[in-house]
This record gives C-alpha cells, structure tokens and sequence, in this order.
C-alpha cells in the first residue's frame, strides 16, 4: 500500500509538473497577403496570462541610428489577436516610397492605432521580413520580441533584416539608415485601462 501511495504522488507530481509546462504565453504569426499595392498584411494570435500579462507594441521609425517616430498600443492579457497592416504611399511621378501608413488592430480590449510615417527621402526599395506562416513564439516577461521589420533603400542599397537577429540584439537597430520596425515588450505586471489610455494619448 505504502508503495503504490508513493508511486501515485510521483504519477501526480509528474502530471502537474508536465501540465505546467505546457502553459506557456506565445504569439503565433499568421501569414497575411503582400497586395500590388504595396501591402504587407499579417496577424499574430495571441496567448497570455500565464506568466506574461501585458505587452507594448510599438510601431517605430528608425533613421541613422535614431527613433524619430513611434506610436503604441498596449495588449493586456486578455487580448486575443493582434493585426498589423503595413501601406506603402508611392510618388506618382516616379513610383518611389514616400511613407508608410502602419494600422494595429486587436479585438475590443484594445482598439485600434493608425500612425502615418513619413520617410526622410523618397525609398527607391524596400526589404520586408516577418516569420514562417504559423511559427508559435514563445515569450517571457522582460522581453522583447520584433514582429515585422521593413528596411528602405534610400540610396546605399538594402541590407538584409531578420526578426530573430534584432529581437537577439535591439542595438543592430542602429546599424540602418532607414528602418520601419513592429516590435513588442511583455510584462508580468498587468494593464489597466488608465494606462491604456495614456498610452493612446486619450
């Protein structure tokens, strides 16, 4: 008898340990369509409250080394999926890159942000880079995760851009002259609709 109650609390243990295990907090990236009209639509489903229980997300603008421009939205836990749509505005004289407008959308917990950027010169190309359609990302508390990354050609050409590289190491974010990015920070404190709206200057 002792032996059988001691090899069901080691059954049990193992069944929680494992069970535990398996609730992880993770964004999982659904592929989206590239349009003729210089498009870049994609969505993330999202799973938190575990550990993690809000996120930032910021649309940011970096040129030369610096951000000059960002616009936020804040994801408490009980968000389920989060949009993102990334429009190209052309010249029509010549076709070259004049902006991007970035639109996040999450379902009625957060809203919605839409956020004009304007470029520094006009963009004769543009690399785009996201992840593998359906790749589950795991994330923690204190991290920060990029979600998209856009790098322009205003002149010297277009490096490459990876998401895993710059979410590794948020320093290289420097190293562009021209670079859109859609990155996230997660956090175990959880948001309130107060900071919600600050963040959305409401």
């Amino acid at each position: 008898m002792k032996k059988f109650r001691t090899l069901f609390l080691i059954g049990l243990l193992f069944v929680l340990a494992t069970g535990c295990t398996l609730q992880k907090d993770t964004l999982k990236f659904i592929q989206g369509s590239a349009s003729p009209f210089h498009t870049q639509s994609f969505s993330y489903e999202v799973k938190l409250g575990h550990q993690v229980n809000g996120a930032a997300v910021d649309a940011e603008l970096w040129q030369n080394g610096v951000c000059t421009k960002s616009a936020p939205i804040l994801l408490p836990k009980e968000t389920k999926k989060l949009a993102c749509s990334l429009l190209i505005d052309r010249s029509e004289a010549d076709g070259a890159a004049k902006g991007v407008s970035v639109q996040l959308d999450t379902d009625e917990v957060s809203g919605s942000v839409l956020t004009f950027f304007a470029l520094p010169q006009k963009a004769l190309g543009y690399s785009f880079t996201a992840y593998e359609d359906r790749k589950i990302i795991d994330v923690h508390a204190g991290e920060e995760v990029l979600l998209c990354a856009m790098a322009f050609d205003t002149g010297t050409g277009v490096r490459s851009v990876s998401c895993e590289r710059l979410s590794e190491d948020s320093e290289q974010l420097q190293e562009y002259a021209c670079l859109l990015v859609i990155r996230a920070s997660f956090t175990a404190e959880p948001l309130h609709a107060q900071e919600e709206a600050e963040a959305m200057g409401k």
